[in-house]
């Protein structure tokens, strides 16, 4: 025991008067285009929303040079300075100085073949000491990519609700359309699902979960908005006057959000679904669709729905 807490000794000895610096590498896989990930590397601007030491820091308090994303580009947090020494589209070489140390962070993008994910490597020169920590306790490159992928990957904690892609499952609905006044919205669609469920029933050609409903709202003028009302159904069946079969494409891309609560909230969820359509460069290929996990006319259950908002995308 002795032998080995003297060996450990002269280690702290040995990496104290050392004056090497010492260097470590970390690699993750995020799922974002290279273009988006280098965006949030390449501008010192953009630190703050991933970087483990920064997230924590009131913005106010962080200052910048005039350009955040070039060579020399500096941004201070306190006693902290960060300074970019070296920049390309893809890679960013940046001086970390704090009043006890200095480390040298040197990050790496790579694009995956399918274009929709990004390879990330990081490599840190650091002291002695700093280097013991990342290998022996917690590791602030290791969280720095964490949060990193976070950032891109997990929806709910940039855009307050869960946003993921879906393949269609509605291939084929009966649906009904109309043009109406914006104070009556809730009864037509009301009549319009009390409609398509009589054909449904009649011809026998609804699903297993025969309840989900289905809707979208297009304002149309001031005071109008034209109203659609869908359900699911297995296989085509006659047409009725007003009513039609739609088909959506099997292998068509949804872009899908969960909402929860009351109805008059989910005009959130569509605020954020459309910044995340415009931050990932997504493309809308037809108007978005509320998919209703609970009855959506029912007046006890409007303060507690359960909807899938839906956008087709590209």
């Amino acid at each position: 025991m002795l032998a080995g807490l003297a060996a450990l000794v002269v280690l702290f000895c040995i990496l104290a008067f050392s004056p090497l610096g010492l260097g470590i590498e970390k690699k993750e896989l995020i799922h974002a285009p290279i273009m988006d990930v280098a965006t949030a590397i390449t501008d010192l601007r953009n630190w703050q929303q991933w970087n483990a030491d920064l997230r924590g820091i009131d913005r106010s308090a962080l200052s910048y040079s005039g350009r955040t994303q070039a060579p020399g580009a500096w941004l201070q947090a306190g006693k902290s300075r960060y300074t970019t020494l070296s920049l390309t589209a893809a890679s960013i070489g940046v001086r970390e100085e704090k009043s006890n140390s200095n480390r040298i962070h040197a990050i790496y993008l790579y694009p995956e073949s399918s274009g929709e994910s990004t390879l990330v490597i990081w490599n840190e020169s650091l002291g002695p000491f700093a280097w013991l920590k990342e290998k022996l306790l917690t590791s602030s490159v290791q969280q720095n990519l964490d949060n990193l992928k976070r950032h891109f990957e997990d929806a709910r904690e940039n855009y307050g609700f869960d946003i993921q892609f879906d393949q269609v499952r509605d291939t084929l609905v009966v649906n009904e359309v109309h043009t109406v006044p914006k104070t009556q919205r809730q009864a037509v669609l009301s009549a319009m699902f009390a409609d398509i469920a009589s054909l449904v029933n009649g011809q026998h050609i609804g699903r297993q979960d025969s309840s989900l409903r289905m809707a979208y709202f297009q304002p149309d003028g001031k005071d109008s908005v034209r109203v659609m009302a869908a359900i699911p159904v297995i296989r085509l069946g006659r047409p009725v006057r007003g009513l039609s079969f739609l088909q959506m494409p099997p292998s068509g891309r949804i872009l899908t959000g969960y909402y929860e609560g009351a109805y008059a909230g989910i005009s959130k969820l569509y605020d954020a679904m459309n910044r995340y359509i415009q931050d990932k460069r997504l493309k809308t290929i037809a108007l978005p669709y509320e998919r209703y996990l609970t009855d959506p006319i029912s007046a006890s259950d409007s303060l507690h729905m359960k909807i899938e908002l839906c956008f087709p995308v590209l």
